[in-house]
């Protein structure tokens, strides 16, 4: 189909784990903070070089779009809540009503 949910846990404050998208693998480092009430973003090569490091996590925005270097993924990747429009992500909704979407590149 093209869009691939991320497996992002629930009701965990920091997770980590490594997903092929578009033919490469790439790690992902998910973490919540409590006093922004925020989550936060970390992607990572395949040799756990950082591409990206602390990324906020918000609804409505591609959070690759900024990033057009070759290492990148190079789909779109964005944030979806299924059941409150403008809800964000927080530390009980993400990864149950609010998922993290990539649009393979091949879509767009």
């Amino acid at each position: 189909m093209g869009l691939v949910a991320l497996p992002v846990a629930a009701d965990t404050p920091y997770q980590s784990f490594n997903i092929e998208l578009d033919g490469t693998v790439y790690g992902f480092r998910l973490r919540y903070n409590t006093r922004a009430d925020a989550w936060f973003l970390d992607l990572l090569a395949a040799d756990e070089t950082v591409l990206l490091a602390g990324r906020a996590v918000r609804l409505g925005v591609d959070l690759l779009a900024h990033y057009s270097d070759a290492a990148f993924p190079p789909g779109r990747l964005f944030v979806v809540n299924f059941v409150d429009t403008y809800g964000e992500p927080d530390r009980e909704n993400f990864g149950q009503d609010v998922k993290l979407i990539y649009v393979e590149a091949e879509d767009e």
